[in-house]
């Protein structure tokens, strides 16, 4: 379909008050799209299944609209877009969401605006609750805020997790709270049927504790290196790395060393962490332990442990 704007009375064939749409084919207007402006219409701009128009008209398609109105592509009814501007319009031009539109107006949607102006076409939703973190430990609830495109009323606001169907959010908002990678599409839809593009958003769940496991002993002689072998294990879905602690306490309980490993691969094989036994340390049976915490916060539940004999 070709649409086509100006101050004829008749096109393709037809009686048609300065607004047309003509078969791309043979250029013969079609016989249902007829909405008729009362004035010159300066300029057209088709985006999905609205038609935009725009020029000196104060009425068209049996409406009021003032210099600027939306059209439905398939049937010319007007639709209920109406920001109205004091002076006539002359340009529309759609850019991805964007109308952009110019003329000797002053004053549209009620705005101050200089001959120039834009409006988002299709609805824009924002996504609440979503963690600061990558990964988490809990349940996420979202809720969602919409802003309409073109004034136009939303109709339902929709996602689809981890490759599903396209859902309604549920009015109390959308909870996540299985362990995974959650991807998560969102998007809303207006009255007019206008979809906007999908955003992604990623939930990354893990309520699972990590383990660890301290399977051999270690020896070292005062002033020399002391080698600690330690293992941290943590069941999948998982972030891959856990904040590891080891702490060496003597034969009394007292903490004596505390090393700090930051960040450490989660995995089965070995791993370990050095230090240099001080000199003035006695020769006896310490004890070090082994810590982590995986990136979303659990904590192991038991600190595997193990001796570290000084000679």
């Amino acid at each position: 379909m070709v649409y086509a704007g100006g101050d004829f009375s008749v096109i393709g064939g037809e009686d048609r008050n300065r607004i047309a749409a003509l078969d791309a084919d043979d250029g013969a207007a079609d016989p249902a799209w007829d909405p008729g402006a009362d004035d010159s219409v300066h300029a057209l701009a088709v985006s999905g299944n609205r038609v935009y128009a725009g020029g000196k008209f104060t009425t068209i398609g049996g409406q009021d609209r003032n210099y600027i109105a939306a059209l439905d592509a398939a049937s010319g009814e007007v639709i209920d877009w109406n920001p109205g501007a004091d002076g006539s319009v002359g340009s529309l031009a759609v850019s991805g969401d964007m109308l952009h539109v110019g003329g000797a107006f002053a004053h549209i949607a009620g705005q101050p605006r200089g001959g120039y102006a834009r409006f988002r076409l299709f609805p824009m939703t924002t996504i609440h609750g979503l963690p600061s973190r990558d990964w988490i430990n809990k349940p996420v609830n979202l809720t969602f805020s919409v802003t309409p495109g073109g004034g136009l009323e939303i109709k339902r606001t929709e996602y689809s997790l981890d490759g599903g169907d396209w859902t309604t959010v549920p009015a109390g908002g959308l909870r996540i709270s299985a362990d995974g990678v959650h991807e998560l599409h969102y998007r809303s839809v207006d009255e007019a049927g206008d979809v906007e593009e999908a955003k992604i958003a990623w939930v990354k769940i893990d309520k699972v504790k990590p383990r660890t496991a301290a399977p051999k002993q270690a020896k070292a002689k005062r002033g020399a290196k002391a080698t600690l072998r330690y293992r941290v294990t943590d069941p999948k879905p998982n972030s891959g790395k856990a904040v590891v602690v080891i702490k060496v306490k003597n034969a009394r309980g007292k903490l004596v060393k505390t090393l700090k490993l930051g960040r450490r691969p989660v995995k089965n094989a070995l791993q370990s962490a050095s230090f240099t036994v001080p000199k003035k340390w006695p020769r006896a049976s310490y004890r070090f332990s082994v810590y982590a915490t995986d990136l979303a916060g659990n904590t192991q539940l038991k600190a595997a442990s193990n001796r570290l004999l000084v000679r």
